[in-house]
């Protein structure tokens, strides 16, 4: 199992009016974990006076090429969904207790699918009226294939060359044959 850990300590004053809130994120030691084809970020966020535990599951979808995201928000799951791989889309949601103005939104980025596992990073922003007032890094994954799922990657790459080898064997033959009736038909 693979743990990382990013300790970091936020704190944003929001200005409405004239009065000024002050909504704080304290010490945020929260970490990505990863297990079998998923893997589970979490980091506790601390607005107002709430302060909610907020995850997010990635789980690799082989057949594909995405990734089901699901979002909790104090365990309770918000989102879940299939997303793409390639350039995935940051995905808003409303806060549960801030429904008409606040929403939590999730990014996914620097998203590699290599021979030997799916990577990625996560962050999550929440928004209040408009203005980011939270702004975390939930971490860096890596899910790695499985043995059979590598084995089916480094076929399919050596079948690709084969195939692309038979075809230029095949247009060198074609081309071959047109020279021979080219020259035939020369004499």
């Amino acid at each position: 199992m693979i743990q990382l850990s990013l300790p970091q300590t936020v704190g944003t004053e929001l200005g409405v009016a004239d009065t000024r809130l002050k909504y704080v994120q304290s010490t945020v030691t929260g970490s990505c974990r990863c297990g079998g084809s998923s893997c589970q970020c979490c980091q506790t966020i601390r607005v107002l006076t709430e302060k909610e535990d907020v995850c997010i599951k990635v789980q690799y979808l082989k057949k594909n090429s995405g990734v089901l995201l699901t979002v909790t928000w104090g365990g309770k799951v918000v989102y879940s969904k299939e997303v793409s791989v390639r350039n995935p889309p940051a995905i808003c949601l409303k806060v549960p207790f801030l429904k008409k103005v606040g929403k939590l939104c999730v990014q996914l980025y620097n998203m590699d699918v290599g021979k030997s596992g799916l990577s990625g990073c996560a962050r999550i922003s929440l928004k209040v009226a408009f203005i980011k007032v939270v702004k975390v890094e939930l971490g860096c994954f890596k899910i790695p294939f499985a043995e059979d799922e590598i084995m089916e990657l480094t076929a399919g790459s050596k079948m690709e060359v084969l195939l692309r080898n038979r075809e230029r064997d095949l247009e060198m033959k074609r081309f071959a044959i047109y020279l021979k009736h080219l020259f035939r038909e020369d004499q």
